[in-house]
C-alpha cells in the first residue's frame, strides 16, 4: 500500500513561509535583538541632540578706565558672530590679567594691554570674539576721527550685496540627508547579512538534524527553498519597519520632521534594493548552506559571499562623505552584491542620475534571477548529501545537470508502507 502523493502548490509554499515566520518571531533571541536595535535606532537620533554642545554666555572683562566705545564694540561683535556675552567691570589691568589666566574671563580689554585672551588658537571662541571686537572698535574710532554719523557709518559697513546665481544647482547634501543615508547603509548591511545568514544556518540545522528528509517527503526542494527565503524576508521587513518607526519617534521627540531629514526617494528605493539584495544574497547563502552538514563549515563556504557586502558597506560610507561620486562607485553601482549598498545611498544624495539607478536595478534583477536558477540547482543536488562538504569543484556539474542520485522527482516521493 502506498500513501497518496500530496498535492504541491502555492499552499505548500505558504505553509513553509508561515513556519519560518512563526519559528523566527517566537525566538527569544529575535525579540531581544529587535528591541536592542530599536533602542539603538532611537539613540542614533536622540543622543547627538542631547550631547550637542550648547555654549553658554562668554564672560568679558573690561577695565573700568576703558572708554564706553569698548562696551559698544563688544555688543556689536557678539551680535554679528552670534554669541552671548556677560560683561564684567574689572578695577585694574593686573586683576584683569589674573582673571583671564585663570579662565574666569574669556576675553578682557585693558587700555594699556588692549585685548587679552588665554588661548593662542585662532579657532577658539575667545579669539574669534576678541578679533571681531577689535575690528569693530577700530571702525568706531575711525568714525570718530572722520566725523561720520552712526547712520553714515552703518551704510558704509552694510552695503546691499549683489545676488549671485549659479547655473548648476548645488548637489551638496545637508547633514540630515547624510545621516539618513548612513542609517540606511547600516540598516541594509545588518538586514542583508543577518537574514541571509539565517537562511544558511536554517538549512544547515535541518540537514544536521535530518529534518530535511521529512520536509522533502512533503514538499519539493524548490518550494522548501522559496518558502524559507520568503518567510525570512517577511521577518526582515517587519524588523526594518520597527527600526524605521523607532527613527521616526526619535525625530519626533527632538522636534524634527522626518520629511526634512529622510528624502522620499530613500523611503522608496531602500525597500526596493533590500528585496533585490536579499533575493540575491539569500539564494547564494542557501546554496552554500546546502553544501555543508555542520555549522563549523559554514564560515569557510560563506566567507567569499561576505566580501562584496563589506566592499559595498565600506565604500558607501566613503561616498556619503565625498562631495561627488568616484569613478569606482559609478562602476560598482552596476555590480550585483555591491549595488544594494551604493545605489540607494548615491541616488538619495543626488550623486547619480535616474538612468544610473534604473540601469543598476535592472542589472541586479537579472543577476538575481540567474543566481536563483543556479542556486536552486545547487540546492536540489546537494541538499540530501550528508557528511562530507560539497567541494566547489563539484558545483559545475550540479549547475549544468541535475544530480541523478537526488533527482527532484524522487525527493518528494513517499516510500511504500
Amino acid at each position: 500500500m502506498k500513501l497518496k502523493r500530496p498535492q504541491f502548490g502555492t499552499s505548500s509554499l505558504a505553509l513553509i513561509a508561515k513556519r519560518e515566520i512563526r519559528q523566527r518571531t517566537n525566538s527569544r533571541a529575535f525579540r531581544i535583538a529587535t528591541i536592542l536595535t530599536m533602542l539603538a535606532a532611537f539613540a542614533y537620533v536622540l543622543v547627538p541632540h542631547l550631547t550637542a554642545s550648547k555654549a553658554g554666555p562668554q564672560s568679558v572683562g573690561i577695565e573700568s578706565s576703558a572708554p564706553k566705545s569698548v562696551l559698544e564694540a563688544f555688543q556689536i561683535a557678539s551680535t554679528e558672530i552670534g554669541v552671548h556675552i556677560r560683561i564684567e567691570t574689572i578695577a585694574s589691568s593686573s586683576q584683569l590679567e589674573k582673571e583671564v589666566r585663570s579662565q574666569a574671563i574669556s576675553v578682557g580689554y585693558s587700555p594699556s594691554k588692549r585685548f587679552l585672551i588665554n588661548s593662542a588658537s585662532t579657532s577658539s571662541s575667545s579669539y574669534v570674539l576678541a578679533n571681531r571686537t577689535a575690528n569693530v572698535l577700530a571702525t568706531i574710532n575711525a568714525q570718530d576721527q572722520a566725523g561720520l554719523t552712526k547712520s553714515q557709518l552703518y551704510i558704509i559697513n552694510h552695503p546691499a550685496p549683489f545676488s549671485i546665481t549659479s547655473l548648476t544647482p548645488s548637489k551638496a547634501p545637508n547633514q540630515g540627508a547624510q545621516k539618513a543615508a548612513i542609517f540606511e547603509l547600516i540598516l541594509m548591511y545588518v538586514l542583508l547579512s543577518q537574514y541571509s545568514s539565517w537562511v544558511m544556518f536554517g538549512i544547515i540545522e535541518e540537514k544536521s538534524t535530518r529534518v530535511i528528509e521529512v520536509l522533502l517527503s512533503i514538499v519539493r526542494p524548490i518550494q522548501l527553498l522559496t518558502g524559507k527565503i520568503a518567510g525570512i524576508a517577511v521577518v526582515a521587513l517587519i524588523h526594518a519597519t520597527l527600526l524605521i518607526l523607532s527613527l521616526i519617534v526619535g525625530l519626533a521627540v527632538i522636534g524634527v520632521s522626518p520629511t526634512s531629514v529622510v528624502s522620499g526617494s530613500l523611503l522608496v528605493t531602500g525597500p526596493i534594493w533590500f528585496i533585490a539584495g536579499y533575493g540575491f544574497y539569500a539564494t547564494l547563502f542557501a546554496s552554500v548552506g546546502s553544501m555543508v552538514s555542520r555549522v563549523e563549515d559554514a564560515q569557510a563556504v560563506s566567507f567569499p559571499l561576505v566580501l562584496p557586502m563589506l566592499a559595498g558597506y565600506g565604500l558607501g560610507f566613503f561616498e556619503v562623505a565625498s562631495s561627488s561620486p568616484s569613478l569606482l562607485a559609478k562602476v560598482l553601482v552596476f555590480i550585483p552584491g555591491v549595488s544594494p549598498f551604493l545605489a540607494p545611498v548615491l541616488f538619495s544624495l543626488g550623486k547619480i542620475s535616474l538612468a544610473y539607478f534604473i540601469g543598476s536595478i535592472a542589472v541586479s534583477i537579472i543577476a538575481t534571477v540567474l543566481v536563483a536558477r543556479i542556486g536552486a540547482r545547487i540546492y536540489i543536488a546537494s541538499i540530501l548529501r550528508i557528511g562530507a562538504r560539497v567541494k566547489f569543484s563539484e558545483l559545475g556539474p550540479m549547475v549544468l545537470r541535475r544530480s541523478k542520485g537526488h533527482d527532484s522527482k524522487k525527493l518528494h516521493q513517499l516510500p511504500p508502507l
